[in-house]
């Protein structure tokens, strides 16, 4: 299987996905995991670095989350889902940033940057308020120098190789594509720059899709440290420094730090830039690289916490592939009308028998159908109900023209409610 940030494809197998490319699973009992249907469903499914960010959040530290938009296309249910996420977070004192990719829009989909920015407030922005975000750090790619410099200085740590074997890339990639995710990265870590915040946990909420950028500003981010903690071959957990002048005060300095945290059985090697902790084992090694970040800033370096990211199932677009803006009868888009809505549920493709006599016999299966996703990931909170419509599509008692209504006539109340709230949405406190 291959992951690409910039396709349509539908993802059919998610626990080979998860597998494939090593990402935890999240349950709903998960330390700090927040309260709501995308998370006890277990539709937000895995994670990379979990336990670092829903500690934070439990312990009710600092932490920050990093999400953007694609100012290509209007907004849809897909899209919302994100968004419910976000606002989540929001009200549990998360720091939210939020980016509007205008120049990968430019590079990828050769949408004109003042088009961008038009898009991205009028589509977006207005949808967000309405749907309840409150002020928080909304900017764009263009516009902040910050993300743009630290893409350049991340750049150096960086080989086409590497950029091939994650994306695909190949000679025909143009440079500026090539650059997105360099830029994806600055996005993504610029939250723990010191005038943003500092080094603190960091969760990126995305589609199962996008976990190559993650992969890539994990890598990242451990790249441009000065010290952290890691495993050696041998076994032995320890801090690591490059080598360099200030090596031996930096090991010391991490040192102290260690012996705050109850890690006492320490041996120095400066010579090979090590300090190791006999008494840690490696279930340690995230707890204190995290905390040997601050050391990191303090002697000049980064101090990037290896940013959390959490992953939630794709959409299914309403003719059974995946739901895309730039294909409307796929999607059920924030601004469609009540009743423009309810006609495409009524035209959606579901997985129920193709005559009443089958369907009685063999029911559906609701986990495949677009109508099902609809009442779990939006619009039926309720799980009783929720599985009384599970299991009366799976028998067969419960037959699709009645799941389809029941659905439209859910989905145009959540439309006129949100749309009479997008009529006063107010995008000056956002400073865009």
């Amino acid at each position: 299987m291959e992951l690409d940030p910039w396709a349509n494809d539908r993802i059919k197998d998610y626990a080979r996905l998860r597998d494939q490319f090593g990402l935890g699973t999240l349950t709903p009992d998960a330390g700090g995991l927040p309260e709501g249907a995308l998370f006890r469903r277990s539709i937000v499914f895995a994670h990379r670095g979990w336990d670092l960010f829903g500690r934070a959040l439990a312990d009710g530290k600092p932490t920050a989350l990093m999400t953007g938009l694609m100012p290509s296309g209007k907004m849809h249910l897909g899209h919302k889902m994100l968004l419910d996420q976000v606002i989540v977070y929001q009200r549990l004192g998360t720091d939210v940033f939020i980016a509007v990719a205008d120049l990968e829009a430019a590079a990828t989909r050769n949408v004109p940057l003042d088009e961008c920015r038009e898009f991205a407030v009028e589509e977006y922005l207005r949808h967000y308020i309405a749907l309840g975000l409150e002020p928080c750090q909304f900017y764009f790619q263009s516009e902040r120098l910050q993300v743009q410099r630290l893409a350049h200085q991340l750049s150096h740590r960086v080989n086409w190789s590497k950029l091939e074997a994650l994306y695909g890339f190949n000679g025909s990639t143009s440079l500026a594509h090539a650059n997105a995710p360099l830029l994806q990265a600055g996005d993504i870590l610029h939250p723990q720059l010191e005038e943003f915040g500092g080094p603190r946990p960091t969760l990126v909420p995305v589609g199962v899709d996008q976990d190559p950028h993650l992969r890539l500003t994990r890598d990242l981010a451990a790249a441009v440290r000065k010290v952290r903690c890691r495993q050696a071959k041998d076994g032995r957990v320890g801090a690591f420094a490059t080598a360099g002048d200030g090596t031996g005060k930096l090991l010391k300095d991490a040192g102290k730090l260690c012996r705050k945290l109850g890690f006492k059985k320490q041996e120095l090697n400066v010579d090979y830039g090590a300090l190791y902790l006999d008494d840690a084992g490696a279930a340690d090694v995230e707890h204190i690289d995290a905390a040997l970040a601050h050391v990191d800033a303090s002697h000049g370096g980064f101090g990037f916490m290896a940013p959390s990211s959490t992953y939630h199932r794709l959409m299914l677009g309403l003719t059974g592939g995946k739901m895309a803006s730039s294909e409307p009868d796929t999607a059920i888009f924030l601004a469609d009308s009540p009743s423009e809505a309810q006609r495409k549920v009524e035209r959606a493709q579901t997985t129920g028998g193709a005559t009443r006599e089958e369907h009685l016999k063999t029911g559906g299966r609701p986990l495949e159908c677009p109508v099902f996703e609809l009442y779990a990931y939006h619009v039926m909170d309720d799980d009783a109900k929720l599985k009384e419509i599970h299991d009366g599509c799976a028998d067969g008692s419960w037959f699709c023209g009645e799941c389809k209504a029941l659905a439209g006539d859910l989905l145009g109340e959540f439309l006129e409610g949100h749309q009479s709230r997008l009529a006063e949405a107010d995008t000056k406190a956002f400073a865009v």
